[in-house]
């Protein structure tokens, strides 16, 4: 029916490859090729495939809550904008000043009401209780540090 994702990546190689040098704090060569391959030979998929900005807009017509962790150091900053625009209607994207997968960790409260309230949504239900918060509402978009 919808998907609600958190800091997702754009493409599975640079993801892997920008883990290595931000995340871990090894240079990406040669630990990136060595990590796909093994990938690949266990997954038994090419790494290319895995490229959701190729697929998102295939997901509408159903509804895209996508939450951007403005802090984040494991992937590239504009990878959930680069989702967003490549996303088509309905979506919603939600900014957060947070560290890689920390956004209810920041914010719970805040969190918890937009993720419920985009499935009430989407489910075309009521909202529990009354809020100034709705999915649908993205907070003011801030600049990366």
């Amino acid at each position: 029916k919808g998907v609600v994702a958190e800091i997702p990546f754009t493409d599975l190689r640079a993801a892997i490859a920008h883990s290595f040098e931000q995340g871990v704090g090894l240079p990406s060569f040669p630990f990136a090729p060595i990590s796909t391959f093994f990938c690949e030979v266990r997954l038994g998929v090419d790494i290319d495939d895995v490229a959701p900005t190729s697929v998102i807009g295939m997901i509408s017509p159903r509804p895209i809550f996508l939450i951007d962790d403005l802090e984040d150091d494991l992937f590239p900053s504009d990878s959930v904008e680069l989702l967003y625009e490549a996303a088509r209607e309905p979506k919603v994207l939600w900014q957060i000043p947070a560290r890689h997968g920390q956004g209810w960790e920041t914010a719970p409260e805040e969190y918890e009401r937009r993720v419920l309230n985009f499935w009430r949504q989407t489910f075309g239900l009521p909202h529990a209780q009354p809020s100034n918060i709705s999915a649908n509402e993205p907070v003011q978009t801030q600049k990366r540090p």
